[in-house]
């Protein structure tokens, strides 16, 4: 993946935990797989009202798995998933 993708991915990111963004139900239309670019299909483990607050996306395209833990989306690639622990 090239570090411009890398530094989208990393800033979508800042600014979900900076606004405290929670994924909502009615995002879903506009979320897109950062890997490449296929739907996502969201699971909801716990949430309150529209708002997630822990679950997962799936990408239809690729099978990549992207987990949400407290509101916020983790949308990073897998190996920097990795990397941050």
């Amino acid at each position: 993946m090239g570090r411009a993708l890398q530094w989208a991915v990393l800033q979508a990111r800042l600014w979900l935990a900076e606004e405290r963004s929670a994924v909502r139900k009615d995002l879903m239309d506009i979320l897109a797989c950062p890997m490449c670019k296929g739907s996502l299909e969201l699971t909801v483990d716990k949430e309150e009202g529209d708002e997630v607050i822990e679950g997962s996306l799936r990408c239809a395209k690729c099978n990549e798995v992207y987990p949400i833990s407290e509101s916020i989306p983790n949308l990073l690639p897998p190996e920097l998933r990795k990397a941050q622990g």
